[in-house]
Formats: C-alpha cells, sequence, structure tokens
C-alpha cells in the first residue's frame, strides 16, 4: 500500500529539527496506519522502539481520518500524528487546495482540505 502525506507535529516550544527527530517522526507518523486498538494499547510493531505516554488513538468517518495523539518521552513533548490518504474520501479533501483562515492565529492560514478534516476529529483531541 503506498502511504502519502504522513504527518506528525511535536508541540514543543525547544525543538529544533534534526534528521533524528525526522526519522523519529516518520517512523511515528506510520504507526497512524495501524488499528485504533493497537495504538491505544501501544503494541504496534514499531511501538516499542517509541517510547509514548497517555496515547489516543482517534478516527472520524466524515473523512475517515485518524491518528493519535500522547506524550513523546524522549522529546518531553506533546506529539500529534495523522494517517496519510488511504481512499477516495481523503483525496476529496486533498484536493481542497485553497487556503483558509485559521483562526486560532491571527493572520494565519492553513490547507482548507486538511482544516476541513481536522474539525472532525478537533473534540476527540481534546478529550
Amino acid at each position: 500500500m503506498l502511504k502519502f502525506a504522513l504527518v506528525a507535529v511535536l508541540i514543543v516550544s525547544t525543538t529544533c529539527y534534526t534528521t533524528s527527530i525526522a526519522h523519529d517522526l516518520a517512523f511515528m507518523s506510520d504507526i497512524a496506519y495501524d488499528s485504533l486498538a493497537s495504538i491505544n494499547g501501544w503494541n504496534c510493531k514499531n511501538c516499542a522502539a517509541y517510547p509514548v505516554k497517555n496515547q489516543k488513538g482517534f478516527f472520524s468517518s466524515v473523512a475517515n481520518i485518524q491518528g493519535y495523539a500522547g506524550y513523546f518521552v524522549k522529546e518531553n513533548a506533546v506529539l500529534v500524528a495523522f494517517r496519510g490518504s488511504v481512499d477516495v474520501k481523503n483525496w476529496i479533501h486533498n484536493l481542497e487546495t485553497t487556503q483558509t483562515a485559521y483562526p486560532a492565529c491571527s493572520g494565519c492560514a492553513v490547507h482548507s482540505g486538511f482544516y476541513s478534516a481536522y474539525k472532525g476529529v478537533a473534540p476527540l483531541l481534546r478529550t
């Protein structure tokens, strides 16, 4: 299966880019393709190599968006990872390429398709 548009985000204020972090985030993005049961139990193929605590998988059927959030121990950071596109619903949102205002940030704009899909899981990320 081809995997596209892997996204993982570390939420910290002091982390700078390193190839080591990029490597970790690539593998942690791949984990977002696993089943929610595997993610929530942190027993997937690559999970043992990446210590994450308080992980919670999420899924929304509106755009078939899936991923997880948790505390990435190695970087002392919150991690949010989204699965890439796997079906027609995902690709339809990908094709919504215009930018739209992001209300949580003055003057910021985001990809409208991803933002539309994100809004379907945002409430799950906040619990």
